[in-house]
């Protein structure tokens, strides 16, 4: 065809080409014909997927038609079983074209199932769409269970994993000394975090990068209150006082700047509002926070970057130098038995102590790795915890959840819920 294309930008056509040369064939000619009229020199993977966009043709191969049939499935039928003929007539196609032209894929790929019932959507479907499914929803093959059985199944498990990661935590906190009014506010942190759990779980990322960018700012602000507004500990500015609770606003909305940020494609514009976010918590001289943002970009963000994608590299090495530049610095703050070095107090104090409190910690990391389900998102918050955990073994900071902090306990909830919420691949920029 003549159309000068990279390896990158070939792999982005032939990954949505369903397999069928002549499919590549189609879309490789309607790719050249946007690159030619955007003037681009070379068909690259973001030239790609920014026609592949505009022909509405996502990730997974499906076009609007396959979508359309998909949500007529879900949305007007729930999810079936339902008969072709209906189906058809719901798209306003002849039969005999959704099953010789959209069918056949969406079976090879897991989308739906046939059934002497009826046409069924499968679990692929309702993920795919970002939709949560139903009580009814039907069996899919293979499993001898229905989709929101094994839904169910994974989330009980989860919801084992915190509870007992919790009540380690407060466990180990009365054994160390914590105050009874310092376990009362952490159990309510625990309810309040598990309201904000149930709504955020049905939570669906921003589709506009502009609603990403006002969401961090509003959260960046809000972040950086505490240099303005806060009280100075030891020279760190972490905390915001409502009447008499104390308040580490970083760690209840950290997990949603990143969710925010690993929502939508990694911009100009969302890559500074993290820098700037790295900024404000190397001010606060929170290493701890800065080590869980720094791993959690590199696991979200670095793996699907291109060589070229100066602002995703630019704000890797941005973060990691904050990082250095923050655990480099003297500690001051004094450290609470119950709250800071959580992990050598419990085991100086005893086995079943020490043994309760590693596994509480273990606990921490392990609901958000059960609830990944191979979304960037998920995988990214995960990070950030297991580098919040980390920076609590080797320097003077609070362990999540085991240790006492009701604000690490409502952020840590949040980031579960947004875990499990609807995810969609980031999209082109």
């Amino acid at each position: 065809m003549g159309a000068p294309i990279d390896d990158e930008g070939a792999l982005e056509i032939a990954s949505r080409a369903r397999g069928t040369p002549r499919v590549a064939g189609r879309l490789l000619r309607r790719v050249r014909d946007f690159a030619d009229a955007e003037g681009s020199p070379v068909i690259d993977r973001l030239a790609a997927a920014r026609a592949l966009a505009r022909l509405e043709v996502d990730e997974a191969g499906l076009d609007s038609l396959d979508r359309r049939f998909l949500k007529a499935l879900i949305e007007n039928y729930g999810g079936g079983p339902v008969g072709m003929d209906t189906l058809a007539a719901a798209l306003a196609e002849a039969r005999d074209a959704v099953e010789d032209v959209i069918e056949p894929y969406l079976l090879q790929q897991g989308f739906i199932q046939r059934t002497p019932r009826g046409r069924m959507a499968c679990a692929k479907a309702y993920a795919h769409l970002g939709l949560t499914e139903p009580p009814e929803a039907g069996r899919c093959a293979g499993t001898g269970r229905s989709v929101r059985e094994m839904t169910l199944k994974r989330g009980g498990w989860v919801w084992i994993a915190t509870s007992v990661a919790v009540s380690l935590g407060l466990a180990v906190q009365h054994l160390l000394g914590a105050p009874a009014s310092g376990l009362m506010v952490q159990a309510a942190g625990a309810c309040l975090g598990a309201v904000l759990f149930f709504l955020l779980s049905h939570a669906n990322p921003p589709q506009r990068a502009a609603v990403a960018v006002i969401g961090l700012v509003i959260l960046l602000m809000v972040v950086a209150a505490p240099l303005a507004m806060g009280p100075e500990l030891a020279g760190a500015r972490r905390w915001l006082l409502l009447g008499p609770l104390s308040v580490q606003p970083s760690m209840v909305l950290l997990p949603l700047v990143i969710w925010l940020a690993a929502a939508r494609h990694s911009g100009w514009a969302i890559s500074l509002l993290i820098v700037a976010t790295g900024g404000i918590l190397a001010l606060q001289f929170d290493a701890a926070a800065l080590t869980g943002l720094t791993l959690a970009w590199l696991a979200g963000h670095l793996p699907s970057a291109r060589r070229d994608e100066a602002h995703v590299w630019g704000v890797a090495l941005g973060l990691i130098v904050l990082t250095v530049w923050a655990w480099t610095r003297p500690d001051a703050l004094p450290s609470v038995a119950w709250v800071e070095q959580v992990l050598p107090n419990a085991w100086g104090l005893g086995l079943w102590t020490g043994v309760m409190a590693t596994l509480g910690a273990l606990l921490v990391i392990t609901p958000l790795i059960l609830l990944a389900r191979g979304s960037q998102a998920a995988l990214s918050l995960a990070a950030f915890y297991a580098g919040l955990v980390g920076a609590a073994l080797v320097g003077n900071y609070p362990l999540p959840v085991v240790g006492l902090g009701a604000s690490l306990v409502v952020g840590w909830l949040i980031a579960l819920g947004l875990a499990r919420a609807p995810y969609r691949s980031r999209p082109p920029a």
